[in-house]
C-alpha cells in the first residue's frame, strides 16, 4: 500500500557565518511533529526523511488498530500562502510570518500553520483571511502571555525566515490483511522468535540507490555500451543475475550508479509528461547490500539464511533489484556462518 504522506519544508537559519551563507532546510510531516530532518541539501534530507518515515509507518502497520497509521496519510486539498502581519503582546509589536495551508471541509474554512498547531482559524463568510488570521493570533498569544507572563512566551520564536512550502513524499507499507498477535511465552527459546520483516531487514541491511539521486550517484563517462547492456539485461522478462566482472577502480560501481540514475530521470519524465512508461522503469528500487552488514548480529545457525529468505520475497514482490557489491565476501560470509 502506498501512502503519500505531507511533507513541510522550511528554511532554518544558518549555523553558522560562511561564505555563500547556505541555509539549511528541515523537513517534517505536515500535521506531526516527528520524524524530522534537517541537511543543507535537499535531497539528502529527503532520502532521510522517506527511511524513516517507511520505517515508522511500517512498525504503525503491525499494531491492531490503525489510527496513528491513518494520521500521516490525512492530506486533505488545500491551499498554502506565505502571511505577514503584525501582532501587539504586552505593549510590544511583533512583525508574524507564517506558511499558512487553507483547507474546507464540512461548509467551512480554516486556516492553519505547522508554526503554531495549537491554533486552528476558521473563517467565516465575508472576513479577509488575514485580518481573521491577524486577530485569533493576537487573542492567541495575550492569552498565554496572562497565563505564563511577558517573559516566557515569545511569539516571533517560530517565525519563519526564509523560503517554507508543502510537498509530499509517497511510502510504500505493508499491511497484513489479518492482524496476528505476538505470543508471549515464558517458555525459554533458542534462537530468535519474532517474525522476520523483509521490509525491515532490507532497510537495516541496505541502501536504496535511487535515494541518491541525483546528487550523491556517481557518473560514468565514455561507458554508454555497458550502461545500455546492463540495461537491457535488467529489464528482460526471465529476471536473469548479472554479474560484472573488472579489476578495481575501472567503474563498476559507476555503470550501475548511472543505469540507476537514467532510470530515474525516465521514471521522473514520465510522472511530469504523464507518459506511460516500461515495466522496467516504474520496477522497485535497486538496493546495495552488504554481506558484512547481513550476517551482522546473527547468533544461531540458520538466522542469516532467514534474513536472506525475507528479503529476498520481499525484492520479489516489490520487483526490487538486489546489487551485492561483494559477492566473494558473500560465499564466505556464509560458509562463516554455517559453520559457527
Amino acid at each position: 500500500m502506498n501512502i503519500r504522506v505531507p511533507i513541510y519544508v522550511e528554511e532554518q537559519e544558518p549555523e553558522a557565518a560562511g561564505i555563500h551563507h547556505v541555509r539549511p532546510v528541515r523537513l517534517r510531516p505536515l500535521f506531526l511533529p516527528y520524524p524530522s530532518d534537517q541537511d543543507v541539501s535537499l535531497q539528502r534530507a529527503t532520502a532521510r526523511l522517506t527511511n524513516e518515515l517507511r520505517n515508522e509507518l511500517g512498525r504503525l502497520s503491525r499494531f491492531a488498530r490503525h489510527e496513528e497509521l491513518s494520521a500521516y496519510s490525512f492530506y486533505p486539498p488545500l491551499d498554502e500562502t506565505m502571511l505577514e502581519f503584525p501582532i501587539e503582546v504586552a505593549k510590544k509589536r511583533y512583525v508574524m510570518r507564517y506558511l499558512f495551508i487553507i483547507i474546507q471541509a464540512f461548509g467551512r474554512r480554516f486556516a492553519w500553520t505547522p508554526s503554531v498547531p495549537d491554533v486552528w482559524v476558521e473563517i467565516a463568510r465575508g472576513e479577509t483571511v488575514r485580518d481573521r488570521i491577524q486577530e485569533a493570533f493576537t487573542e492567541h498569544f495575550r492569552l498565554l502571555e496572562r497565563r505564563f507572563g511577558s517573559g516566557v512566551v515569545q511569539p516571533a520564536a517560530n517565525t519563519v525566515r526564509g523560503k517554507a512550502w508543502i510537498t509530499s513524499i509517497e511510502v510504500s507499507v505493508d499491511i497484513a490483511s489479518v492482524y496476528t498477535p505476538t505470543i508471549e511465552t515464558f517458555f525459554a527459546a533458542i534462537g530468535e522468535v519474532q517474525e522476520v520483516h523483509g521490509a525491515a531487514e532490507l532497510t537495516r541491511v541496505g541502501r536504496s540507490l535511487n535515494s541518491l539521486y541525483p546528487d550523491d550517484l556517481d557518473q560514468a563517462i565514455n561507458r554508454d555500451t555497458e550502461v545500455n547492456e546492463l540495461t537491457t539485461l535488467l529489464s528482460a522478462s526471465d529476471q536473469r543475475p548479472v554479474l560484472l566482472i573488472g579489476k578495481r577502480l575501472v567503474g563498476k560501481t559507476a555503470v550501475i550508479h548511472e543505469f540507476v540514475r537514467r532510470r530515474m530521470e525516465r521514471r521522473r519524465a514520465s510522472q511530469v509528461t504523464m507518459h506511460i512508461a516500461s515495466i522496467a522503469d516504474l520496477a522497485g528500487d535497486v538496493w546495495l547490500i552488504s554481506p558484512q552488514r547481513l550476517i551482522s548480529g546473527m547468533s544461531f545457525l540458520g538466522q542469516w539464511e532467514g534474513r536472506l529468505l525475507a528479503i529476498l520475497k520481499e525484492s520479489q514482490r516489490k520487483h526490487h533489484t538486489l546489487y551485492f557489491d561483494d559477492l566473494i565476501g558473500l560465499f564466505y560470509a556464509g560458509r562463516s556462518s554455517s559453520s559457527n
